[in-house]
C-alpha cells in the first residue's frame, strides 16, 4: 500500500493534512510560513543572489572574448558574443559557469552550414591560447552544436579568478530561452527564490545531471514556472502570468480577470529556424515590453512564497523527501535559534 511504501522508503508516513494547521499558526501559535519565507529568502540572498560586481565581471569577460573573436577575422562582420543560460537568465548563482555563443548575423546564415563555422572556431581556439586563456578544449567541436571550452583569468583586486567558459556556435533558441526566463525573473523575483531551493535540493540528491538521465536545472525551472502559471491565487488569477500567451492589454493593467490571446503573433522576428532540426521553425514570441504592471501584479504574491512552495511539493514527486527533510534543514541552518 501507499503507507507501507512510505514507511519502507522514507521511514515515516507524511502528514499532509498538517499544512492547513501550519497555515493557521500551528499548535504553538508560531507562524511556520513566515519563518519558512524568512529562511528561504536568507538562503537565496546569501548563496544565490548575484551581485553587481559579478555582473560586471561577466560582462568584462564576455567583451574580452568578443574582442579576440573580432581580431581573428574568422567570422562574418557583425558577429557578436552573447551570454545565455544561468549566467544571464536570473536563475543562476555567483558561481555559474559562463555559457556563451557566437551569434552570426542573418545576412551570413549559411556560414554555419558548410563547415566554415567549425573551421573558424578551431582557428579561434588557437587565438584564445595566444590571448592568455587557459585549458582550451576543442573536443566538442564535432558535436551538433560545436563548443570550445576554456578558462579566462580575471584579476579581482589582485586575486586571480579563473572564469569557466563554454563558447558555442549560433544557438539562437538558447538566447531566446534565456531572455524568456530573464523576463520571468524580472517580473517575479519570488520565482528565483523558489527555483534556488529546488535546484539546491536536486543537486544534493544528485538528480540534476542529464548525463545520468536526470533533469537539468533548466528542466526543474521549467517545471516550476509551469506550476506557477497553472496554480491560482485567491482571486482566480494565475500566480505567474504565461508570457507566451498573456494578453498584452491585460499585462499593461492587470487589475481584471486574467486574459490570454487566442494565437501567438507571427513575424520575421519571432519565427526562428531550429538550430539542429531541419525544416523546423519555432515561434519564439513572448510578451516582454512594458513590464511594470506585471511586476506589481507579481509583487502581490511575495507573501505567498512558502505556501506556494508547499503547493509545489504537494503537486510533484519532490514532495515526500523534500517536505520532510530538506525544509527542516533550511530552517535549522538559517532561522535564529
Amino acid at each position: 500500500s501507499k503507507e507501507e511504501m512510505q514507511r519502507t522508503v522514507l521511514g515515516f508516513i507524511p502528514k499532509l493534512d498538517s499544512v492547513g494547521e501550519l497555515a493557521r499558526g500551528g499548535r504553538d501559535g508560531r507562524n511556520f510560513f513566515l519563518d519558512l519565507s524568512s529562511a528561504m529568502n536568507e538562503m537565496y540572498t546569501n548563496e544565490y543572489a548575484v551581485s553587481e560586481k559579478v555582473w560586471i565581471r561577466r560582462e568584462q569577460v564576455r567583451a574580452a572574448i568578443e574582442q579576440v573573436m573580432s581580431n581573428s577575422r574568422e567570422f562574418p562582420p557583425g558577429t557578436k558574443v552573447a551570454v545565455f543560460g544561468s549566467s544571464a537568465n536570473g536563475f543562476g548563482s555567483p558561481n555559474s559557469d559562463l555559457d556563451l555563443c557566437l551569434s552570426i548575423p542573418a545576412s551570413a546564415a549559411d556560414f554555419t552550414k558548410d563547415g566554415r563555422g567549425v573551421e573558424a572556431m578551431t582557428n579561434l581556439a588557437s587565438k584564445f591560447t595566444a590571448a592568455g586563456m587557459r585549458d582550451v578544449n576543442t573536443e566538442r567541436l564535432t558535436a551538433r552544436i560545436p563548443i570550445v571550452k576554456f578558462n579566462v583569468p580575471y584579476n579581482d583586486n589582485g586575486t586571480e579568478i579563473l572564469v569557466e567558459c563554454d563558447l558555442s556556435l549560433q544557438n539562437p533558441l538558447a538566447l531566446l530561452n534565456t531572455s524568456l526566463l530573464r523576463t520571468y525573473a524580472t517580473i517575479s523575483p519570488m520565482t528565483c527564490v523558489l527555483a534556488s531551493i529546488i535546484k539546491r535540493w536536486a543537486k544534493s540528491r544528485d538528480i540534476n545531471n542529464p548525463s545520468k538521465h536526470t533533469l537539468s536545472s533548466y528542466g526543474y525551472i521549467l517545471m516550476l514556472t509551469y506550476f506557477l502559471k497553472n496554480a491560482r491565487r485567491g482571486d482566480g488569477n494565475p500566480i505567474l502570468p504565461n508570457l507566451q500567451w498573456v494578453d498584452p492589454l491585460w499585462a499593461q493593467n492587470p487589475t481584471t480577470p486574467y486574459r490570454e490571446i487566442a494565437s501567438k503573433p507571427k513575424s520575421p522576428q519571432t519565427l526562428v529556424a531550429h538550430p539542429t532540426l531541419e525544416n523546423y521553425v519555432v515561434n519564439s514570441y513572448f510578451y516582454r515590453q512594458g513590464l511594470e504592471g506585471l511586476q506589481k501584479y507579481c509583487a502581490d504574491n511575495n507573501s505567498q512564497v512558502p505556501s506556494v512552495f508547499c503547493l509545489h511539493l504537494s503537486s510533484t514527486t519532490l514532495q515526500l523527501t523534500l517536505g520532510k527533510i530538506y525544509l527542516l534543514k533550511i530552517i535549522d541552518n538559517y532561522l535564529p535559534q
